[in-house]
């Protein structure tokens, strides 16, 4: 994105919207993305205290569906879900655990990726394995 983010994406220091984006719609992270849960986020990366990637944020509905083991109604297309790259048990570790401090009550673990969502619409304090 060329411009600056509003107000409400001001307070977000550590993550710009376009990482979040949708891959087959530009701009969907910062029109998509629920702000308070980025804010949660940037929490989390103060907390780790190194650079947090994400590996998806928002997703459309469409390009969702294209995905293999893909949910319906995926807390991603609801704007309140990333999946953030872990390549390594101890960074997973960390993430986890700051996760857990910080609130965060529905997990997924994956080979390369921690999921984290805040969907209230599903179970909390749940952690899955991919």
């Amino acid at each position: 994105m060329d411009q600056k983010p509003t107000i409400a994406w001001a307070s977000i220091k550590h993550f710009e919207p376009e990482e979040f984006d949708s891959p087959d719609q530009e701009g969907s992270g910062f029109l998509k993305m629920q702000v308070p849960f980025v804010q949660k986020l940037d929490a989390l990366r103060e907390k780790v205290g190194f650079r947090l990637v994400v590996n998806s944020g928002f997703r459309s509905i469409s390009y969702n569906a294209r995905l293999r083991d893909s949910v319906d109604g995926s807390a991603h297309c609801l704007g309140c879900a990333v999946d953030l790259a872990c390549r390594d048990s101890r960074t997973r570790f960390l993430v986890l655990k700051a996760a857990l401090e910080l609130g965060f009550q529905r997990m997924g673990i994956g080979p390369t990726f921690v999921h984290l969502d805040d969907d209230i619409t599903r179970a909390s304090e749940v952690v899955w394995l991919y």
